[in-house]
């Protein structure tokens, strides 16, 4: 769990310094660059185009997290299924 939540806050990260300005970049420090909440918090001031491009990054970390432990849970449904076909065998 913790890897999925680094993988979509480093997504989010990236994808809100895409949309900064150097003066604004400098203004988020701390957990307004972690967190979406923070951000808005932060930026309500500064610019109203940020807003929308900071929901956009978290989304995107959000899918990009949801998307890989969407392929862990189906690689462990794959290893147990075949696990178990292998361990159980028909008595007659």
């Amino acid at each position: 769990m913790a890897i999925l939540g680094s993988v979509g806050t480093a997504i989010y990260r990236h994808g809100l310094s895409a949309y900064l300005t150097p003066e604004v970049h400098a203004q988020l420090t701390g957990p307004a660059q972690n967190n979406l909440g923070s951000t808005l918090k932060a930026v309500g001031h500064l610019s109203a185009s940020i807003g929308p491009a900071a929901r956009q990054a978290f989304t995107d970390g959000l899918v990009a997290a949801c998307a890989i432990s969407s392929v862990i849970a189906l690689v462990a449904a794959i290893v147990v299924a075949t696990l178990y076909r292998r361990t159980t065998r028909p008595t007659v």
